[in-house]
Formats: structure tokens, C-alpha cells, sequence
């Protein structure tokens, strides 16, 4: 059983898999999970002008966050709830290290078989960058 498992999520309804394979893995009584958010930082404004942006998605994400992980009926004495603000893949990989994350359960997207490249060189989903620059496992789940 892992002790702690993080999980990415985003604010949409396609969550309920991630949710209950992260379910599946931990022990309420055992176990802590964190369900993280990340909000996208915009690129080229000042970040003081978007202060008052950036706090209401947090406000909004962090609500999202706390129905969800009560809708999951889990020990919210040991269970987290973390939003962070920036680029996706860093800001979860660098969540999961600081915390001494056991396991990273997150949704992953399925590749469109007709594409034969990808739009631009480098360019990766946000999972499959956590699942290259992290170090604890990962759990992707499709």
C-alpha cells in the first residue's frame, strides 16, 4: 500500500477513474492522498495585473477540490488539498518530490492513431512529462 499518493487533477468531469483507481490504491486509515490542482500561469502579462485572476480560479479550484475529496468519503484529517500556480508538469513533479510523494495517479489522454507527428517537436502531454521527470511511480490511467 503506498503512504502517499498524489493526484493531478483538472476541474473537468472526466476525473471519475482517476479518482477511484487513486481510491483503489490507498487506504483511507493508511494512507494520504492529495488531490493537486495547478493553475496555468499565463505567459507575457505582469503577474501583478492577474493577482486578482489567479486568486479567483484558486479560490474556485480549491472548492472544486474540497467536494471532490468529499464525494470520496475519505479521512480528511490525513488527506490534502494542494493548488499551485504555474506550468503543470513542473509544478507536479515538484509537488510530488517535496512531499516524499509514494505514487502519482493521473489521467491520460489517448493519442489520436491518425497523427503522425506531433504539432510541434518537444511537445508532450502534461503525463507523459510527469512520467519522465518524476521519480516516484506513476499510475496513468486512461
Amino acid at each position: 500500500m503506498f503512504r502517499h499518493v498524489v493526484v493531478p487533477i483538472d476541474l473537468s468531469n472526466r476525473n471519475q477513474q482517476v479518482l477511484a483507481a487513486a481510491a483503489e490504491v490507498s487506504d483511507p486509515s493508511e494512507s494520504r492522498l492529495t488531490l493537486l490542482h495547478v493553475v496555468e500561469e499565463l505567459h507575457g502579462v505582469p503577474s501583478a495585473e492577474l493577482r486578482e485572476f489567479y486568486d479567483r480560479l484558486r479560490t474556485g479550484a480549491e472548492a472544486h477540490l474540497a467536494r471532490t475529496l468529499k464525494a470520496m468519503k475519505r479521512n480528511q484529517r490525513k488527506d490534502r488539498i494542494e493548488i499551485k500556480t504555474g506550468r503543470p508538469a513542473k509544478e507536479i513533479v515538484a509537488y510530488a518530490s517535496r512531499s516524499r510523494a509514494d505514487l502519482i495517479v493521473m489521467g491520460s489522454h489517448s493519442v489520436d492513431p491518425r497523427r503522425k507527428a506531433p504539432p510541434h517537436p518537444g511537445w508532450g502531454t502534461v503525463s507523459y512529462k510527469v512520467a519522465l521527470l518524476c521519480r516516484c511511480p506513476i499510475l496513468l490511467v486512461k
